[in-house]
């Protein structure tokens, strides 16, 4: 039974940690394509204007799928147990919700940080339940 516990809480601190080294590298190469800007505004010096590009926003996106993917996975096949991998994808949903709240994304970003990470979660362990 410990040996069981000891592995399942193995295997979901090796997933939660795939996952966001995955994001973290999706979303450097998003920004060595094209990076963050942030503009004052001559006339407020106190005024900062953040643009975003694109593909900043859709390798954040990307970032959740793979990083969500792969660290399901990588949980739910080191322990054996389904919830491994949903802990993963609540963590990864966790970090896309506080993002969006904190930066006042649009409605859609906070949609997204829900359904992207649920769903490469789902993905990961059913791809770990066929694999094994």
């Amino acid at each position: 039974m410990q040996t069981n516990i000891l592995r399942s809480g193995l295997g979901t601190l090796a997933g939660i940690l795939l996952a966001f080294a995955l994001i973290y590298l999706v979303q450097s190469v998003g920004n060595s394509i094209d990076p963050v800007v942030a503009v004052t505004d001559a006339a407020d010096p106190g005024a900062l204007d953040i643009h975003i590009p694109l593909i900043n926003t859709l390798s954040l996106i990307l970032g959740w799928l793979v990083g969500s993917f792969a660290g399901s996975w990588l949980a739910a096949r080191a322990s054996g147990v389904a919830a491994t991998a949903w802990i993963v994808g609540g963590a990864v949903f966790g970090a896309g919700v506080t993002r969006a709240v904190s930066l006042g994304e649009v409605w859609w970003m906070s949609a997204l940080a829900f359904a992207v990470p649920m769903l490469a979660a789902w993905l990961g362990w059913r791809t770990a339940r066929i694999a094994s």
